[in-house]
């Protein structure tokens, strides 16, 4: 699919939404409220950016709301707690005021709802798993030599800062 077929989908989809959820889309409250939430939890401004149009995907319908922690956690780079954090105030401050209308674009029953999970065998956990480092408990710590320390990455190291000398 072309980017030109996306936007004729995206628009499409647009013109069928409820007038509350087309609101919703095209509301600087609703951009302030992301922001807001990008802020209390400490999300780059590219993350902010991937935060709101994950929002918007499932406000369209093109996102299914049982994936939409998943896709934070994903689209984000988040581990699932933060992912689904950031989606519960997604979810109390944004599709709250428009769950009805949500439930009619994603076909669900009026009484269902559906509650985002991320699998404890998702590609983000396990990548997670894979990535943490294990941490020492006061008895199993060891003692580093030099050449040891040398071969280590640096953690903080900064290509773009110069050194103070």
């Amino acid at each position: 699919m072309t980017n030109l077929d996306q936007n004729n989908d995206i628009e499409v989809k647009y013109a069928s939404l409820p007038d509350n959820v087309k609101e919703a889309i095209s509301s600087v409250d609703s951009a302030n409220k992301i922001q807001a939430i990008a802020k209390k939890y400490k999300l780059h401004i590219d993350q902010t950016g991937e935060l709101g149009t994950q929002v918007g995907l499932v406000m369209l319908g093109i996102l299914a709301p049982r994936d939409f922690v998943a896709a934070l956690a994903k689209e984000l780079a988040l581990t699932p707690e933060l992912a689904r954090s950031v989606a519960t105030e997604v979810n109390e401050q944004i599709f709250t005021p428009i769950r009805d209308s949500l439930k009619k674009i994603h076909h669900l029953e009026p009484g269902t709802t559906e509650t985002p999970e991320v699998k404890a065998e998702s590609p983000i956990s396990s990548f997670m798993a894979k990535t943490t480092e294990p941490t020492l408990t006061n008895k199993e710590k060891t003692v580093l030599t030099p050449a040891d320390l040398a071969s280590r990455p640096k953690k903080d190291f900064d290509p773009y800062k110069e050194p103070i000398e």
